[in-house]
């Protein structure tokens, strides 16, 4: 990422969503494209995705509920909570 405006990125923080949910984020990437949430996962080995659970299959194999759902209702908090302070700045 270059290291010149506009571009920003911030690691590991929290926010609240509109519903009172404590949120932890990996990282948050602003570009000029956008606006990119990114959710950082450290299993190693192959990983298959069976729907509702993804199987991380290494020394052993560890399954955990499909990540994109809640990936997807922190993005959706974040966004909430972008256009109130944008709301909130405008004279």
């Amino acid at each position: 990422m270059p290291q010149a405006e506009p571009y920003r990125a911030w690691a590991t923080f929290q926010f609240t969503g509109d519903s009172g949910r404590v949120n932890e984020s990996d990282l948050l990437i602003a570009v000029l494209g956008g606006l990119y949430l990114l959710e950082l996962k450290g299993h190693p080995g192959r990983v298959v995705n069976h729907g509702d659970t993804w199987q991380f299959h290494a020394d052993r194999v560890r399954t955990l509920k499909n990540l994109l759902h809640l990936t997807d209702l922190k993005a959706k908090e974040r966004k909430c909570r972008l256009e109130r302070a944008a709301r909130a700045m405008k004279p």
